[in-house]
Formats: structure tokens, C-alpha cells, sequence
């Protein structure tokens, strides 16, 4: 027996969805609906939500965001099953947008149409930069400035980037990564007017110094400065082929090309260059005069 209506689950969960979206399409992931209804059960006070009404949280979300900007990209479409694609509810909205009217029974569609049409709306809502604002419009005030993540319940030592005890962050790894967060197209002329971000978590509970996304393109980015030994640099190679690998698989479900990069401001030996080409991991030596 439900201890809630699905309209005032809707109307009390919308608010917070969104505020957990934000870092999700900051970091070009999905969030789950077993995900979303732990928080909101633990948010609201309810004891169990059935997991198949958070579409109707996610679907009045996309409503109160098309009241203020019609053609905002589908956020609700990032709410995804355990398949990694969204709900049948996200249906109505594909065939309204995209002009197709088959796309309103999503659900019947075959696989690799329903990848094809979700990896469209991804691009499209990974693309766009004013979410914030859109938040702002929606529910007359800011989102937090602190984002809100997912947490386990196991505490095993280490910090929430997965590297423990490798130190705080030095100013000349910062300013490197700064740089390239700034400069895609000379680091990776393929992702000119891409979007860029730092600090990219991943699933893995790892961060990515810097990401690049464009339509059905990534690039995760490892950054070693001039202060790294040749253990680091190495380090950094198996870096980049770990984050490669783990958001290849946040991203199964979509058309999606994963590309890693390792900038450094020394060249390789020759040695850590026949392992980064072994491995198919590109190397960028950043100018050491920036400006």
C-alpha cells in the first residue's frame, strides 16, 4: 500500500531532481531511478516509492522547464532504468521534439533506435550551457552551490576521488589543468567549441582533471605538469586508460566515441611513449610558456 499520491510525489520531487541533475550533466552521466527514489524516500519521509512513478517526478520537471523555454533540451531523459535508457514516459517528449510520432511508444522501439534517439538527446542537453539559469527561471532562486552526489555507506579511506593518499593538489598540476580546461582547441583541435570541465566524477568514484564533450565525443584528460617524475607520468598513462574504459561504460547505451589524453609540459622517455602508444593513449606536451 503506497503512503503517497503520485501527483504530490511529483510536485515535491521535481524541485530536487533537477538539483540532482545538475552535476549529473556536469559530469555527462545518467542517474538512475533506483537512485532517485532512495534520495527521495530519504528526502521526503516516505518509506518505500515504487521506482516505476519516478517518471512522473521526471516527466513534471521537463513540463515546469518547457513553461519557461520550450525548447529546452529533454533533462528528463537522463533519468534512466537499469538498462541505462530512459523510461517509456520519456516517449511523449522524443516524438513532440523530434517531430516522430513512433518515438511516443519509446519502449517498443527497437534497441539500437532507442540508443540512437537517447544519444541525440543527450548530446543536446550535455551541450547546453544554461541550465542553471533555467533552474533559476523554474523555481525563482539558485541551485546550491554545493553539488550533490551520490554516497556509499562503506568507508574505506580514501578521498572521493579514489586516490587516497596521493596529497593535495600543487599549483603548477592546477595551473596545467586550468589551461587546458581553457584551451580544447589546441589541446584536442577535434573538440573545438566543445564543452570543457574539471574535476569530472565518474562512477568509479575516480575525477577526471579535465573532460571535453561534444556531440558523440568525449575526450577525459589526465594532467601531469613539469613536477612529475617518470612514475608519475606512467601513472598517468594507466589513468587514462582507466577513465576511458569506466566512461565507455557510463555511456554503453549511446553513440558515443571515448577518446583519453595525457598532457604533460615534458616530453616522454621513449620508453613511457612506446607504452602510451601500446595503449593507444595520444600525448600533448603543453607549451611551457602559456599564456
Amino acid at each position: 500500500m503506497t503512503t503517497y499520491k503520485v501527483d504530490d510525489l511529483a510536485e515535491r520531487g521535481h524541485q530536487p531532481l533537477m538539483r540532482w541533475l545538475l552535476p549529473v550533466i556536469r559530469n555527462g552521466g545518467t542517474i538512475t531511478y533506483g537512485e532517485v527514489k532512495r534520495r527521495l524516500e530519504k528526502l521526503l519521509g516516505i518509506p518505500i516509492i515504487f521506482s516505476v512513478h519516478i517518471g512522473h517526478v521526471a516527466g513534471l520537471l521537463m513540463h515546469r522547464i518547457q513553461e519557461v523555454q520550450p525548447d529546452a533540451p529533454l533533462i528528463n531523459s537522463l533519468v534512466v532504468r537499469g538498462e541505462g535508457l530512459p523510461g517509456y514516459g520519456a516517449g511523449p517528449f522524443f516524438a513532440e521534439r523530434y517531430g516522430r510520432p513512433r518515438y511516443a511508444k519509446y519502449n517498443k522501439l527497437p534497441i539500437a533506435e532507442r540508443r540512437s534517439v537517447f544519444s541525440r538527446a543527450s548530446d543536446e542537453i550535455y551541450a547546453f550551457d544554461d541550465w542553471n539559469e533555467i533552474y533559476e527561471r523554474v523555481f525563482g532562486k539558485k541551485p546550491p552551490r554545493k553539488q550533490e552526489y551520490p554516497e556509499g555507506t562503506e568507508r574505506d579511506g580514501r578521498s572521493p576521488d579514489g586516490h587516497g593518499g596521493w596529497g593535495g593538489e600543487g599549483k603548477l598540476h592546477k595551473n596545467l589543468k586550468t589551461w587546458v580546461k581553457a584551451n580544447p582547441a589546441i589541446v584536442d583541435p577535434s573538440m573545438v567549441g566543445c564543452r570543457a570541465e574539471d574535476e569530472v566524477r565518474l562512477l568509479s568514484g575516480d575525477s577526471v582533471d579535465v573532460c571535453y564533450f561534444a556531440p558523440g565525443q568525449i575526450t577525459v584528460i589526465e594532467v601531469k605538469s613539469r613536477k612529475s617524475n617518470e612514475l608519475d607520468l606512467q601513472r598517468g598513462i594507466y589513468q587514462c586508460i582507466k577513465y576511458r574504459e569506466v566512461m565507455k561504460a557510463q555511456h554503453s547505451q549511446r553513440k558515443v566515441r571515448v577518446d583519453s589524453l595525457l598532457v604533460t609540459e615534458e616530453e616522454l622517455t621513449r620508453d613511457l611513449m612506446r607504452e602510451a602508444k601500446r595503449h593507444k593513449v595520444p600525448v600533448f606536451v603543453a607549451p611551457l610558456k602559456r599564456k
